[in-house]
């Protein structure tokens, strides 16, 4: 795979995590800093729940101190956590702390489709989703949800998409009730149910 497949447009980056950054790595930006009189991102291991200032790497591995590439477009070619298995066309994947790999069922990515195991097309993906419970869940439990869509309002279904690691903080979802979901400090949260 190369890096002009996707035609992303890449900027410079310093590895400063202490470590060899493997390639198509999701990492944070740390910082700015000037070589020869351009700006260089600085870049660590993603270490936190939020979503904001994260790039991925080229191609190539970036050794510890040196110099490589890195993207913020929305569409990027990304390694994913072999151990949570295959990555598939509709699953959400997203950086995990202390992980250059993104992990099923994490906010951050939608996938297009798995290239070689481990390495998969993904769109970035920040905006809401729309589902339901696959059973009762209480204020502050994690259940699964379905995720729904369709192209007329009012007549979705069943996507056959769950995520299953889904937090409730607000109330009370009953088994089969509607749901929306965003993506909050890294995951997904339900922020609004059916009555």
């Amino acid at each position: 795979m190369t890096q002009d497949a996707l035609d992303n447009r890449w900027i410079t980056c310093r590895n400063a995590a202490g470590e060899e950054i493997p390639g198509h790595s999701v990492a944070v930006v740390t910082g700015v800093e000037f070589r020869d009189g351009t700006a260089v991102l600085v870049l660590a291991q993603h270490s936190s729940s939020l979503l904001q200032g994260l790039v991925v790497t080229g191609y190539g591995p970036i050794a510890d101190g040196e110099y490589g590439v890195c993207t913020f477009d929305p569409l990027v070619v990304v390694a994913c956590d072999a151990n949570d298995g295959p990555a598939a066309l509709g699953q959400f994947w997203g950086p995990k702390s202390d992980q250059w790999t993104l992990a099923k069922n994490y906010a951050g990515f939608y996938v297009l489709g798995e290239i070689e195991p481990g390495l998969a097309y993904c769109r970035r993906f920040e905006g809401a989703l729309l589902g339901k419970a696959d059973s009762a869940v209480d204020a502050g439990q994690q259940g699964i949800i379905s995720l729904q869509s369709g192209e007329t309002l009012g007549a979705e279904s069943d996507t056959a998409d769950d995520i299953d690691t889904v937090h409730l903080r607000l109330g009370n979802a009953a088994a089969n009730a509607w749901v929306y979901l965003l993506p909050v400090n890294g995951r997904f949260e339900v922020i609004n149910t059916e009555c």
